[in-house]
């Protein structure tokens, strides 16, 4: 469970800084008019939101990739009929893994 709450944690709450960021950015940036149009208005909540959610999702990737590690590894009766062994003991134990094996471009 602690990596889809300290996921979604972060996911979200870069998504709202990049959507403010993003937004107040463009906002300042284009000249609109007063009081500006709905087209406007609608294309600058747009490219905000599409940015913000490249900017979380792109940030938080190793996070999920943890995440998947972790509930794809054999446990339990499965592990000890199949003869393997959990990998992970947790998520840093994880993520040290992933680092020491594939380098830290292993969790991109």
């Amino acid at each position: 469970m602690a990596p889809n709450f300290i996921g979604s944690m972060f996911v979200w709450g870069l998504y709202m800084f990049g959507y403010n960021l993003a937004r107040n950015s463009l906002t300042s940036a284009v000249e609109l008019p007063d009081p500006p149009s709905k087209s406007h208005s609608a294309s600058i909540n747009f490219v905000s939101a599409a940015a913000a959610g490249i900017i979380s999702a792109t940030l938080t990737n190793p996070i999920w990739l943890i995440k998947t590690r972790l509930q794809l590894q054999v446990t339990g009766s499965a592990a000890a009929s199949a003869g393997a062994a959990a990998s992970y003991t947790g998520m840093l134990h994880c993520a040290r893994c992933i680092v020491a094996e594939e380098g830290a471009a292993g969790l991109l």
